[in-house]
C-alpha cells in the first residue's frame, strides 16, 4: 500500500520500523513508485474534481434520506456536519449483524457499527449520546465513486424490506 505522512517542520517523530536507512533512517524498504505515481494521479483528480465528487455523495445521501425518513423504526445517526458519503442508521429491534447479512443477501454490502469498533461495543455512537440499542443496531453505509442513484433506491428498498420481514420471522 502507500500513503502520506504530513510532518510539520520541527516535530520530531521516531520510527517504528527498524532496516534500511530510505528517508532519513525513518522507514526501510524501496519505494513503490508505481503506487507513489498512482497516489498522485489520484490525488490531482479528487482535487480538480472535488466540489463535483462531493455534490454528487450529497444527491446520494439526500435520496436515501428521503426515501428512509418516513420508515417507522429506522433512526439516522447522523448530523448535517458528518461527510456526505459515510451514512450510519439503526434498525429498531435489530442486531446490526442481521441487518447486514440480510442486507449482503441483497447484494449490498454494509458494515455494522463505527469503523473504530470493529467486534466491540460501539463506544462512538454511545459517546455521541446514542442508545445502548441504537449502537447496537447501528449499520455503516458508504458510498463509492461507483453508487448510482438506482442503487441507492434498490438500497433503501432492501433496507425497508429488512424491517418488515426479520422482525415477523
Amino acid at each position: 500500500g502507500i500513503g502520506f505522512l504530513f510532518i510539520k517542520k520541527g516535530t520530531l517523530i521516531s520510527p517504528i520500523c527498524c532496516g534500511g536507512g530510505q528517508e532519513n533512517n525513518m522507514r526501510p524498504g524501496t519505494q513503490a513508485t508505481p503506487l507513489i505515481k498512482a497516489f498522485d494521479v489520484a490525488i490531482k483528480y479528487n482535487l480538480k474534481n472535488s466540489d463535483l465528487i462531493l455534490k454528487k455523495y450529497f444527491n446520494l445521501k439526500n435520496i436515501l434520506v428521503a426515501q428512509l425518513k418516513d420508515v417507522k423504526g429506522i433512526n439516522f445517526n447522523f448530523n448535517e456536519f458528518c461527510v456526505p458519503y459515510i451514512i450510519n442508521i439503526s434498525v429498531e429491534g435489530l442486531k446490526a449483524e442481521v441487518v447486514v447479512r440480510f442486507l449482503e443477501e441483497k447484494g449490498f454490502f454494509v458494515s455494522s457499527g463505527a469503523a473504530c469498533s470493529r467486534n466491540r461495543k460501539n463506544k462512538v455512537l454511545i459517546n455521541l449520546l446514542y442508545s445502548e440499542k441504537q449502537a447496537d443496531s447501528a449499520i455503516r453505509i458508504s458510498f463509492s465513486k461507483d453508487t448510482t442513484r438506482e442503487s441507492v433506491l434498490k438500497l433503501s428498498e432492501s433496507i425497508k424490506s429488512a424491517g418488515d420481514i426479520l422482525l415477523k420471522a
